[in-house]
């Protein structure tokens, strides 16, 4: 999973202060443009967002914390997903974030960082429901969004067919679903959930981390959420590995995240 939310359900977070790590001794690293840190963004809340030319988000205040530490000005640039990469490959940008899962596939074109946390697979729901395996799905509706990874996960599981499985365009047609009772549960990510859930309290919504099932691989080996570089670059990734290290282990990112509503343990578990 990368991570989506709809603009149509953002409401901003105002910036708070969060502990920054000590920095780590000057490092000389070579970016795109000296003593700027160019980062390709979608606008993915609560992933990242250029707000008036600052990143905010959870990978937004990892990234300014990175760029901090670095002694390096955090630059935005505002792109489609799918040119994110690209972008890192030609130059254009020194790094992406948004969310961004490690594949093997991705480690090949780019340098990717240790994992600055880990996603999780929810089952998105009304706080008066209690579904949390694949298991308590038998005889119930599910949902997800076009497009997601888990679609085709989730058509292995014996008890869900195309009666039961319901697909979205968009996450707003989802979470209106989930009200409105004509789905049981959906999955749209945790961070995506909760932040949402803090958003819009009223919608009395809640999640559930998918209980490990050898039908989602992802509910047993998590994704990890990483940030690139150029292949040629290893010594900006090497100095953002050694920033990732040090806020997780201060807890920077910990306070980032529940900022977020993403305050479960989880995504700092493996």
């Amino acid at each position: 999973m990368r991570g989506w939310l709809v603009g149509s359900l953002l409401v901003v977070l105002m910036a708070s202060p969060v502990p920054m790590p000590t920095a780590p001794a000057a490092m000389s690293v070579k970016t795109v443009t000296p003593g700027v840190l160019t980062v390709a963004i979608d606008n993915d809340m609560p992933f990242c967002k250029d707000e008036n030319g600052a990143l905010i988000g959870v990978d937004g205040e990892i990234m300014n914390q990175i760029g901090q530490s670095l002694g390096l000005k955090v630059k935005p640039v505002v792109m489609e997903w799918a040119a994110e990469i690209a972008s890192v490959q030609s130059g254009r940008v020194d790094t992406n974030i948004c969310g961004m899962a490690y594949t093997a596939e991705r480690a090949k074109v780019v340098n990717l960082t240790r994992p600055a946390y880990f996603q999780v697979t929810e089952f998105t729901q009304l706080k008066s429901s209690n579904i949390k395996s694949l298991d308590d799905l038998k005889g119930k509706t599910v949902g997800t969004i076009q497009g997601y990874f888990y679609i085709p996960e989730l058509k292995q599981v014996p008890w869900i067919t195309e009666r039961n499985l319901k697909l979205y365009n968009t996450i707003d047609a989802a979470i209106q679903d989930v009200i409105a009772k004509r789905v049981d549960a959906i999955i749209i990510g945790a961070a995506s959930s909760a932040w949402l859930q803090r958003q819009h309290p009223e919608w009395n919504l809640k999640y559930e981390p998918v209980a490990q099932s050898t039908y989602m691989p992802d509910t047993i080996d998590k994704a990890r959420t990483v940030f690139s570089t150029r292949k040629d670059n290893t010594d900006l990734v090497d100095a953002m590995n050694t920033v990732i290290d040090k806020m997780k282990q201060e807890g920077a990112v910990k306070v980032i995240l529940t900022k977020y509503g993403s305050d479960n343990p989880a995504f700092l578990a493996p």
